[in-house]
């Protein structure tokens, strides 16, 4: 499955690999001349919530990300915001804050 989210010159795309439990996929975030972060994702899917670990690539360096994707119809969504490092994974400070990404379903390349 793949879901994207335009908005202006900014592009949100993610692909999800579902099998059974197991989700794997990548996702990219490609903002409009700015600095664009791209990688993998692994994680386990419960009901309708995906709890995955992201392979961030951006700016050289390579950081692991707790991302928590929600299936919702034709949409995926989840958060970002302000990140700490915890236990040598970047989790969100406020989960229940930041912005939302709302992707909506989409042909895959």
């Amino acid at each position: 499955m793949c879901f994207r989210q335009v908005i202006g010159r900014d592009s949100t795309l993610l692909q999800l690999v579902i099998k059974d439990s197991t989700v794997t996929g990548e996702l990219n975030v490609l903002p409009f001349e700015k600095d664009r972060a791209r990688g993998p994702i692994q994680g386990t899917l419960t009901n309708n919530q995906i709890l995955a670990n992201w392979q961030r690539s951006g700016e050289g360096v390579t950081q692991s990300y707790a991302v928590v994707f929600t299936l919702k119809g034709d949409a995926v969504t989840w958060r970002e915001g302000e990140r700490i490092e915890k236990n040598g994974k970047w989790v969100l400070k406020n989960p229940e804050q930041g912005y939302e990404y709302v992707l909506m379903k989409a042909d895959c390349p």
